[in-house]
C-alpha cells in the first residue's frame, strides 16, 4: 500500500461541508415575496379596568379598546394565592380563564361577576378574542385583597 493513499486532508472535508452549505442557503429560506397584511385588523387592549369586592363575590368592570372592531368576546382571566403566602417578587403568575363576555358595537362598558373564597387574593385581567380565535392584548392586572380585619 503507497503511504498517504487512504488519506484525505482534514481541511479538505471541511471546505467540502462548508461549499456544500453555501450552495444550498440561498435557496433554504423560503419564497422571497413582499409581506403580507394580516387578515385581520389587530385588537385592541381593554381599558379602565376596575374591581370591587362585595363578600364572596368580585365585580369587574372595563371599557373597550378605541376600536373594537374585530373583536367578538373578552375572556377573564384569574389568578389566586392565599394572603400568607403571596408569589415572589417579579415571579410569573399563572392565569385561569373564568369565564368570558360577548362583545357588542353599541356598548361602552363591560361588567362580570366572580364568585370567590373570601381568604384569597385575587388578580384579574381582561382579553380581547377575535372571530377567528385570535387574542389580543390584555388589559392591565387588577388586584383584589380581601378586606382589612
Amino acid at each position: 500500500m503507497k503511504a498517504g493513499a487512504g488519506r484525505r486532508l482534514p481541511g479538505v472535508r471541511w471546505a467540502i461541508l462548508i461549499l456544500c452549505l453555501l450552495m444550498i442557503g440561498p435557496w433554504a429560506c423560503g419564497r422571497k415575496a413582499p409581506p403580507v397584511p394580516p387578515k385581520h385588523p389587530p385588537l385592541t387592549q381593554p381599558m379602565e379596568l376596575k374591581a370591587w369586592r362585595e363578600g364572596d363575590t368580585v365585580g369587574l368592570s372595563w371599557r373597550p379598546g378605541e376600536r373594537e372592531r374585530g373583536v367578538v368576546r373578552y375572556t377573564v382571566l384569574r389568578s389566586q394565592w392565599p394572603v400568607e403566602a403571596p408569589p415572589c417578587e417579579g415571579c410569573p403568575l399563572v392565569f385561569q380563564e373564568v369565564g368570558s363576555v360577548e362583545a357588542a358595537p353599541e356598548v361602552d362598558a363591560y361588567t362580570f361577576t366572580d364568585r370567590i373564597q373570601t381568604d384569597l387574593v385575587y388578580s384579574y385581567k381582561i382579553e380581547p378574542v377575535g372571530s377567528a380565535g385570535d387574542r389580543g392584548p390584555a388589559s392591565r392586572r387588577i388586584v383584589v385583597a380581601p378586606a382589612a380585619r
